[in-house]
């Protein structure tokens, strides 16, 4: 940017309509408007950009979300899909019982495999041949 000389601002300017500007430094403040504009103009622009970025991405989110909500909307309110959600419930509640029981069956068939063979040592510790 130029500096500019206090000499510059002293004259009068002439207006576009062709009449004198009363105020002396008009063309200074005018050049600083300038150059201050010249200095900010590109980053707003580049943060418009990405705001305006910001804007559809946001706006593509919402349409997205939109439809998600409608889709649950008719899953909710179908009798069908509910009652198939209903099976499906059932079918995972009586299979998670099953293992759970198949699981205490195994614990108990070990527990009881350690107290034979706790068993079989005392009743062979406490019998032996002479």
């Amino acid at each position: 940017m130029t500096s500019l000389a206090f000499n510059d601002c002293d004259r009068d300017v002439p207006r576009k309509d062709n009449s004198l500007d009363i105020n002396p430094y008009n063309s200074c403040v005018e050049k600083l408007s300038k150059g201050i504009l010249c200095l900010y103009n590109k980053p707003l622009i580049n943060i418009e950009k990405q705001i305006q970025e910001l804007t559809t991405k946001q706006n593509q989110i919402i349409i997205q979300m939109h439809d998600e909500n409608l889709n649950l909307a008719q899953v909710q309110h179908s009798p069908e899909k509910s009652r198939n959600m209903k099976l499906i419930y059932e079918q995972t509640s009586k299979l998670k019982k099953r293992a759970l029981l198949l699981q205490q069956a195994g614990e108990k068939q070990e527990q009881q495999k350690r107290e034979l063979q706790h068993l079989n040592s005392l009743f062979l510790g406490l019998y032996r041949p002479v």
